[in-house]
């Protein structure tokens, strides 16, 4: 009985890792978009990448979070080395933007007006209750606003992308586990959410939006799996 008792635990136990660890890796694509074709104002399709943003937090034992510097700027290396593969194995011509948005008071109201509709977009389709009544399709714009928004490309599109995530210390994991083998009971261990759209700059509409759960960036192979999920169904 008592081998059997510590099997059954030992199984529990495994169980609740391998939940943990599915639960950090699972992957949640869901593109929203009115293209699936790049029309460009030349044959070659130019995409201007804004600045990506990332975020890594760490939550403690107690559950407070903290953002870590460190990894937040591996994350953001990590990932702008994945974007210059994904558009090169793509054959596409993308480019960051070089100069600082804060150089141009336009350009920035127009990437305040980029972050405000694509937070609206994310709300409206992924959260419960935030649903807008009236909006039945997906045609969201914010305008012609983008002309010359950088004249060292002169892009036909923008891209966005947005990766936020927060990883659970050792010894949350184990509270964790604890807790779930004792009580039953569940404590949260952290979350992903990555967010891309794609903006034709001459309508100003997004024409592509999609979001994915799951991977932190702090190694290149990682990134690179986070962002293929991101940029799923991306127009060709």
């Amino acid at each position: 009985m008592l081998v059997q008792s510590n099997q059954k635990i030992i199984s529990l136990l495994l169980l609740a890792v391998a939940l943990l660890f599915f639960s950090s890796c699972a992957t949640v694509k869901t593109a929203k978009f009115t293209t699936s074709e790049l029309v460009g104002e030349t044959a070659q399709t130019k995409i201007l990448i804004l600045k990506p943003h990332v975020a890594i937090h760490q939550m403690a034992l107690g559950g407070v979070t903290e953002l870590k510097a460190d990894w937040t700027d591996e994350g953001t290396k990590n990932l702008n080395q994945a974007l210059k593969q994904f558009f090169h194995d793509k054959n596409l011509e993308a480019k960051f933007l070089i100069n600082p948005l804060e150089g141009n008071s336009a350009n920035t109201q127009s990437r305040k007006l980029l972050d405000a509709i694509g937070n609206s977009i994310f709300s409206h389709y992924y959260l419960p209750n935030q649903h807008l009544p009236s909006k039945k399709e997906f045609n969201w714009s914010i305008g012609k606003t983008l002309d010359g928004f950088d004249n060292q490309l002169n892009p036909d599109y923008i891209l966005y992308v947005s990766i936020e995530a927060t990883l659970a210390t050792g010894e949350r994991q184990a509270l964790g586990i604890f807790t779930a083998l004792a009580f039953g009971v569940h404590i949260p261990m952290g979350h992903s959410r990555g967010i891309a759209y794609l903006v034709e700059t001459k309508s100003g509409d997004i024409v592509w939006y999609n979001r994915t759960s799951g991977g932190a960036m702090r190694d290149l192979k990682t990134a690179k799996i986070t962002l293929r999920n991101v940029l799923s169904d991306f127009p060709k």
